[in-house]
C-alpha cells in the first residue's frame, strides 16, 4: 500500500480559493498521486503531474470573480468585496479616488 502523502494548499493562495476548492485540490492530488504509485516516475514527476491534476479539477468547478479577484463555485456569486471585513485591493484603491 502506498504511503500517505502530506497535500498542504498554497499558503499564498488560501486567501483567494475557498475551502471548497482548496478540499477539491487536496482530493484530486492525493488521488492522482495514489493513481500513479505503480508508474515508473520519480517522485518530482509524480507531484509535478498531480500537482496538474489537481489544479485542473479546480479549474472545471471554480472561476475568479473579475473585481474581487477570489474564486468561487461556477454557477454561484462571487462573495461581496467587503463582507466580513475584508475588501479586495481593488475596492481599497478605488476608495481612495472618489471626491
Amino acid at each position: 500500500m502506498a504511503a500517505e502523502t502530506e497535500v498542504v494548499f498554497p499558503r499564498s493562495l488560501s486567501d483567494i480559493y475557498p475551502a471548497a476548492a482548496q478540499q477539491v485540490y487536496i482530493e484530486t492530488y492525493k488521488k492522482s498521486f495514489a493513481t500513479s504509485d505503480g508508474d515508473t516516475r520519480d517522485r518530482l514527476s509524480r507531484e509535478s503531474v498531480a500537482s496538474r491534476d489537481a489544479w485542473d479539477a479546480v479549474g472545471r468547478e471554480f472561476v475568479q470573480d473579475s473585481v474581487t479577484h477570489k474564486f468561487h463555485r461556477i454557477g454561484e456569486q462571487a462573495a461581496v468585496a467587503g463582507q466580513g471585513g475584508k475588501k479586495s485591493l481593488l475596492g481599497t484603491v478605488k476608495g481612495l479616488f472618489k471626491r
